[in-house]
C-alpha cells in the first residue's frame, strides 16, 4: 500500500520511509533508514545530534542503537536537503552508534547478510563501517573501506568474520575504487558457503574458506557498534548514511541484484 512518494508498508514491521521498501526483505532482523525526517529511523530534525541520541530499528524486532560522539569528539548531523536525510560526519574521532539491544540476542545464526546504502564524500585513510566484536572466543565481525593513495588501486574494501567457534571466513582486502557519490554494498554469508561481498550489485570478493558445519555465529553482544566502532578512534566511517540493513540469512546473487537496481533508480537521481 502506497504510504506516500518512495514509503511503502513492507513486512516485518517496516513502516513508510524515505527509501521505501526494496523487493528482498527476508529475514529482515535490523533496518534503518534516514529518509524521512518524520517516519525515519532519527526524527530530530536537520543539524547536529546529541550523546545518547536514539536511532530506532524499523524491522519490528526492537533493536534500536545509541549514540556515543566520543565525549563529543565526533559530530554527527541529520540533513534532509537532498530531498531524503542522511546521516553524516565530518570527523572521524572515534565517535559510533551502538547496538545496546543486541544484547544477549541473535544467537546461534547460520546465515546472515548486511546491506549499506551510502554516499563515499571525501574519504581517506580507515573507514570502518560496521564492528560486532565479541572477543577472542566469539563472533567477531568488521568492514572497512579504505582510501589511501596506493598503487595500483588506492581504495580496498574489506569484509573480515570469524564464527563463533573460532573459524575465519571473510573476504579480506578487495582492491576496489570507491569514489565519491553513492554506493550499494551487502555482505553475505551461510553454513556450507562461502562468503561473499558485493559492491554495486556485482560479487567483487568470495572467501577462501566455507562456513563449516556444527559453527554458527552470535550477535549477541553489547556495546557494538554498526556505524564508527567502539574503540577505535581516527577510524570511524566518514561519509553520508542512507540505509542500513542486517538480515538472518544469506541473500544470493538475485537478491542483491534486485535490491540494487531498486536503490540505484533512487539514490542515482541525487
Amino acid at each position: 500500500m502506497l504510504i506516500k512518494p518512495f514509503g511503502f508498508a513492507g513486512a516485518s514491521g517496516e513502516t513508510g520511509v524515505g527509501y521505501g521498501d526494496p523487493p528482498y526483505k527476508t529475514g529482515l532482523i535490523t533496518y534503518y533508514d534516514f529518509g524521512s525526517a518524520t517516519e525515519g529511523s532519527y526524527t530530530g530534525g536537520d543539524g547536529t545530534l546529541s550523546n545518547g541520541d536514539t536511532l530506532t530499528d524499523l524491522s519490528g524486532e526492537g533493536y534500536d542503537s545509541t549514540l556515543d560522539n566520543n565525549s563529543g569528539n565526533q559530530n554527527f548531523f541529520y540533513d534532509s536537503t537532498i530531498g531524503r536525510g542522511v546521516i553524516n560526519t565530518a570527523n572521524k574521532n572515534g565517535g559510533h552508534f551502538t547496538l545496546d539491544d543486541y544484547s544477549g540476542d541473535q544467537l546461534g545464526l547460520t546465515g546472515f547478510s548486511f546491506e549499506w546504502v551510502f554516499q563515499a564524500n571525501s574519504m581517506a585513510d580507515d573507514n570502518v563501517i560496521i564492528r560486532f566484536s565479541g572477543g577472542s572466543t566469539a563472533s567477531r565481525l568488521e568492514s572497512n573501506l579504505q582510501q589511501y593513495a596506493g598503487s595500483p588501486v588506492p581504495d580496498r574494501i574489506s569484509y573480515d568474520f570469524t564464527t563463533e567457534q573460532g573459524t575465519g571466513i571473510g573476504v579480506g582486502l578487495i582492491n576496489q575504487e570507491v569514489a565519491d557519490g553513492w554506493h550499494h554494498l551487502v555482505y553475505t554469508a551461510q553454513l556450507g558457503q562461502n562468503t561473499v561481498m558485493y559492491f554495486d550489485g556485482s560479487a567483487i570478493g568470495t572467501g577462501t574458506t566455507a562456513w563449516p558445519s556444527g559453527e554458527d555465529a552470535d550477535f549477541d553482544h553489547a556495546a557494538n557498534a554498526w556505524f564508527g566502532t567502539t574503540n577505535l578512534a581516527n577510524g570511524c566511517f566518514n561519509g553520508d548514511m542512507a540505509v542500513f540493513r542486517i538480515y538472518n540469512n544469506g541473500m544470493t546473487a538475485g537478491n542483491v541484484a534486485s535490491n540494487f537496481a531498486y536503490y540505484s533508480n533512487i539514490y542515482g537521481g541525487f
